[in-house]
């Protein structure tokens, strides 16, 4: 991981902080696959069928984040997991990212806020955790 980049993202909150921590997913994510083609060539070499599809990246990471199956085969050390914001959640992240620290906010459960609605645009609705070699990074999507 990038020491830089992620000493930068520890410094900053909001948008900036997020696409940080993306980066260094999309890295990791980058780093985990072409380990993972290496591995898929030296466990299935070329004309010794029959063997599995090679995964294409998309599917890759979709395994990462359904199963453990993969991560078994070719003893990745990756765990991917992505979890809905709750609706509070969401208007906090919201809040942050457009309003000053130190301003009052009330979350009213019972008249949410219309996340339709462009004046709440863009705010995130999942989390995204990746945990990889003990290091865990998250990011807002």
């Amino acid at each position: 991981m990038n020491k830089i980049m992620k000493n930068i993202a520890q410094m900053f909150e909001g948008p900036a902080h997020n696409l940080v921590w993306k980066n260094i997913y999309n890295e990791i994510i980058d780093e985990v696959y072409n380990k993972y083609n290496e591995l898929f060539d030296a466990y299935y070499p070329a004309f010794s069928a029959p063997y599995p599809k090679r995964l294409a990246k998309e599917e890759f990471v979709q395994e990462l984040k359904n199963g453990k199956e993969i991560k078994d085969e070719f003893q990745l050390d990756i765990k991917i997991t992505e979890r809905e914001l709750t609706l509070e959640e969401r208007y906090n992240k919201w809040f942050n990212n457009n309003y000053e620290t130190g301003m009052e906010r009330y979350f009213n459960p019972n008249n949410p806020p219309d996340f339709d609605n462009e004046y709440y645009h863009p705010t995130p609705t999942k989390l995204i955790t990746l945990t990889y070699n003990n290091e865990t990074i998250q990011y807002y999507e």
